[in-house]
């Protein structure tokens, strides 16, 4: 985190500190008086002050302002990358996995795309081009004729 991101969540903390004990403060001081026993003086509520609302607004502003900048720059997602990462990852030993949880499970279900071979009617684009490529370097020429 910066300099001044840290500020402007140090800041936003403490305005919303003290928009939050002067909502508390305003709710014990403006309560009616439980001597009148007249139901439309109990019933009207006195709403919270303009300036604790804009505090409020205000401490939030600034909080999800320093948050975006303490936050790591956003990068493209590499699809092609990931899953080549996830099926290697699903090879290793428990404990040397990069996506796995601190008790040794795996993080999320990484090979979801597995059961995509046994589904009805998926055509292996791999297994074709790997037996296309086995049946052009050992295919004869009487098989070439069609």
């Amino acid at each position: 985190m910066g300099f001044l991101s840290t500020t402007i969540n140090s800041a936003g903390l403490i305005f919303l500190a003290h928009a939050v004990y002067s909502s508390y403060e305003h709710s014990l001081t403006h309560t009616p008086s439980t001597t009148l026993t007249s139901t439309a003086a109990i019933s009207t509520a006195n709403p919270i002050p303009a300036d604790i609302v804009l505090e409020i607004l205000v401490s939030t502003t600034l909080l999800c302002i320093g948050i975006v900048l303490a936050s790591p720059g956003l990068r493209p997602i590499q699809w092609r990358t990931w899953a080549c990462e996830a099926e290697k990852d699903e090879r290793r030993p428990r404990g040397r996995r990069a996506f796995e949880a601190e008790a040794g499970q795996g993080v999320g279900n990484f090979g979801r795309f597995a059961e995509d071979g046994e589904r009805r009617g998926f055509w292996d684009v791999r297994g074709q081009r790997k037996e296309f490529a086995a049946w052009v370097r050992g295919g004869s020429k009487s098989d070439a004729q069609l």
